[in-house]
């Protein structure tokens, strides 16, 4: 497999559906990420009806399932893992405070 981590998730701005044709998605492997697209829906009488090509021509038949899992574990798929914003507040020390033992 040739490794391309530089592949970006463009669900997003097409509006495409997990598990529609054309939904790409991310997918671990021991040699790291790589980028799925789903090519077609075929219908073989089993869950794995979605045909999915890799960035390296691999070939896999995934289930809708599968695909749902993926997108949660997708480094760069922002849907799925919404951003979660902290503000903390600081409180300003002063010679006075620490002298006091604030």
């Amino acid at each position: 497999r040739n490794n391309n981590q530089d592949s970006t998730n463009n669900n997003i701005n097409n509006n495409i559906e997990i598990g529609d044709v054309g939904y790409e998605f991310q997918k671990q492997f021991d040699a790291g990420w790589y980028t799925g697209k789903v090519t077609q829906i075929i219908p073989v009488g089993n869950e794995k009806d979605r045909r999915c090509v890799y960035n390296d021509g691999d070939i896999e038949d995934l289930s809708l399932e599968e695909l749902h899992r993926l997108a949660k574990l997708d480094p760069n798929n922002n849907v799925t893992k919404p951003k979660i914003s902290i503000k903390l507040k600081v409180k300003q020390t002063t010679a006075q405070d620490n002298k006091d033992g604030a």
